[in-house]
């Protein structure tokens, strides 16, 4: 997650940009590290093989299951994806699971949307989140709680760098108009997300970061949304970013939580 800063950050990005420094602005992460007592049941998941890895967010919703975006499963052979649960508070030892059930939302067409939850291999005391009180829609304007390891850095003129954060990052950005996310990425010809379920939200100092995807977005400590895209993958702070909208797959979480599941993909 990335935030602005000030005007006299500005400054020293443009100057240093025009000095050919090659230096890394740091960025405030919404005035703070999220406090110890909030985010307990933030996950960290991480994909690894023998040559790269990658990490993603997720939010503990009941013992055994974790809600994350479907995007953060890579099923090619030699990869292994673990949740680290009780990450946060940073003092804490987090309990380490290796993901083998996962399941992600297929509509009546078959096409995936980007939603997915992981089964644990056992259960964990860590204190879940309450899922959004549906149909509650978030009004324009309404600010939700961001949360992730992803890059607390950007480069000359706000450009994304590779960078994860040590502690977990917290933020505020505000729901934003639909159509604006819309028009956006109507110029992408192959954009996936048409066809599902998803808000959009802004902030002229606050970003969302590679790191960041498939953590929680929070409205009244209880879970709205999934983090899923930006709007503008090179830089930072010059497009909304969307996040998947919880009560659209309401029901589908419920079924998967209440039944006994046999079956996953």
């Amino acid at each position: 997650m990335t935030d602005g800063g000030n005007a006299e950050e500005s400054h020293s990005v443009h100057h240093a940009a025009a000095g050919a420094s090659a230096s890394l602005q740091k960025r405030i992460i919404g005035g703070q590290k999220c406090r110890d007592d909030e985010r307990r049941y933030h996950v960290k998941i991480v994909g690894y093989n023998k040559a790269q890895d990658y990490i993603c967010g997720g939010s503990l919703i009941a013992d055994r299951w974790v809600l994350t975006a479907a995007h953060c499963w890579e099923s090619d052979p030699g990869w292994v994806i673990k949740a680290q649960v009780g990450v946060h508070p940073p003092w804490r030892k987090p309990d380490e699971h290796i993901i083998t059930k996962h399941e992600i939302y297929r509509d009546g067409n078959g096409r995936k949307h980007d939603i997915m939850l992981l089964k644990l291999p056992r259960k964990t005391t860590v204190q879940p989140i309450r899922l959004a009180l549906c149909p509650d829609s978030l009004l324009l304007g309404t600010k939700v709680q961001i949360a992730g390891y992803g890059a607390a850095q950007v480069g000359p003129f706000n450009k994304r760098v590779h960078h994860r954060s040590v502690d977990l990052q917290c933020a505020e950005i505000k729901i934003d108009k639909h159509h604006k996310m819309e028009l956006l990425m109507s110029k992408h010809e192959f954009f996936e997300y048409s066809f599902q379920k998803w808000y959009s939200a802004s902030s002229s100092k606050k970003d969302i970061a590679e790191g960041d995807n498939g953590g929680g977005w929070v409205f009244q400590d209880r879970l709205y949304g999934v983090c899923a895209f930006s709007g503008h993958p090179e830089y930072a702070l010059s497009a909304p970013s969307a996040f998947i909208d919880i009560c659209g797959y309401k029901d589908w979480i419920d079924k998967i939580l209440t039944e006994p599941q046999e079956i996953f993909v």
